[in-house]
Parts: structure tokens; sequence; C-alpha cells
């Protein structure tokens, strides 16, 4: 249009154009199968965010832990809060965690320690995330 020649540099006006975009919203009230499905995933925002609070949490305990057990044996993967964290979130997704983290740590430490470790904190997000 004409006036987009003149107010196309206008940041107001993009974002007027950008509110084209929420047209999309009124068709919520035509179709009730998507509107019940919208309901459904805003409703389980709260209980889901609860859900990785607590794993953070969890996360977060188990790392300050990781650090004071086994800083002296492998100070690359749990020397700090920051890399400990890494760590464990590592053991979370299943990312190569037994080959990469704990067979190196069962070489120079208490191996009973180690499992149970490692075995307690994925018996309990694995709870967490089953349960999201």
């Amino acid at each position: 249009s004409v006036a987009s020649v003149f107010l196309d540099s206008d940041p107001a006006f993009k974002t007027l154009r950008l509110m084209r975009v929420f047209r999309v919203v009124r068709l919520f009230r035509f179709l009730s199968s998507l509107r019940i499905i919208i309901n459904a995933l805003t409703s389980s925002i709260l209980p889901v965010s609860n859900a990785f609070g607590v794993l953070a949490l969890v996360t977060t305990m188990y790392s300050v832990i990781g650090v004071n057990l086994f800083r002296s044996y492998n100070e690359e993967l749990f020397g700090d809060f920051a890399s400990s964290l890494f760590t464990m979130f590592q053991v979370l997704t299943a990312d190569g965690w037994a080959t990469n983290i704990v067979r190196p740590l069962f070489e120079v430490t208490d191996t009973v320690t180690v499992a149970c470790f490692f075995v307690s904190y994925i018996l309990i997000v694995g709870t967490f995330l089953i349960n999201v």
C-alpha cells in the first residue's frame, strides 16, 4: 500500500503489521478441537514447570555432592560447581555417562560410592522425567 512505502522504516508500523499474525487466534473460536488442545497445553504449564523446578533442585544438590566426593579424582568433570552441573546434566540425558563419567571413576575410587551416587541420581531423576 501507499502507507507502507512511507512508513516501512517506522518501528511502530512494523509492530502494527506484526499484530496481523494474531488473526490466527480467531480460529480458536471455530475449531473446538484445537481449543481443547490449547486449553490442555496452557493448563499443564504450571505442573510441568514445578516438575522441572524439582528436577533442577535435585540436579543442583547432586552437583554439590559430586564436587565434594569426586573433585580430587576427576578435576575435569567435578572440579567446580559449573562443571559438575554440566556433568550431572550429561548423566540426566544419558549421553555417554557410563563410559565417559562412571567407568573412569570406578578405576580411581570406591566403586560402591560411585555406584550408589549415580544409580540413586538416575532413579530419582528418572522418576521426575517419567512423571512429566
